[in-house]
């Protein structure tokens, strides 16, 4: 189990990001358990926390919580061109869970099985 994590990138490659996950921990067990710092911000949605990690291939994932969201756990989000298939995998293996650990997973596009 690796996080390296990162200054949060300007922009997405693409210019959009997608959700991939929703992790089973809040933001301060994400900071105890794998000693991420969150930053505060806001944008056009509500105020939020987010800590932007690497994967190992080299793609930012961004662990975001909302302080308005009513659901349990913190949102991750990647680059929408990204393959989802390939991030939540290196997802799981930086943070060491399973895949039946996560709260809820995107759907894999059927065109990139």
């Amino acid at each position: 189990m690796s996080i390296h994590q990162v200054k949060p990138q300007e922009y997405w490659p693409s210019g959009d990001s997608r959700p991939i996950a929703v992790l089973p921990f809040g933001v301060a067990t994400l900071a105890d358990r794998y000693g991420l710092t969150f930053e505060e911000g806001i944008d056009d949605l509500d105020h939020y926390r987010l800590a932007a990690i690497e994967l190992s291939n080299g793609q930012q994932a961004w662990l975001t919580r909302y302080e308005g969201d009513p659901g349990p756990g913190t949102v991750v989000h990647i680059d929408s061109d990204a393959d989802v298939e390939v991030a939540q995998s290196l997802l799981g293996k930086a943070l060491g869970l399973k895949r039946s650990a996560f709260l809820w997973l995107a759907p894999i596009p059927a065109s990139t099985r």
